[in-house]
């Protein structure tokens, strides 16, 4: 996706809107898992210094899920669309542990 294009992408209201429940989620999930491994605080900051919109392929790619599904996700070029798969693997993820 071209710079340009992102920029537009980030004004966008639905992507916002999912850029923060995402968001949300996946801090959730990574304190979650964290407190399981007792190791505090690491990734968060690491997060905070990534724009959300790349955070689906750094989720994606640590995930224990089949490869069909991460090319799925991965092969979406639509940022909303790559980052509302991402958003239902987080949610998995959590339901799961």
């Amino acid at each position: 996706m071209t710079r340009t294009a992102m920029e537009q992408v980030e004004h966008d209201p639905d992507f916002i809107m999912l850029s923060r429940q995402f968001k949300a989620n996946a801090v959730e999930l990574i304190s979650v898992l964290e407190q399981k491994q007792s190791i505090g605080g690491r990734t968060e900051v690491l997060l905070e210094t990534v724009p959300v919109h790349k955070w689906a392929d750094i989720f994606v790619a640590s995930f224990e899920i089949s490869l069909e599904k991460q090319l799925s996700m991965l092969d979406s070029v639509d940022a909303k669309e790559r980052l509302s798969k991402a958003a239902e693997l987080v949610l998995n993820e959590l339901s799961r542990i």
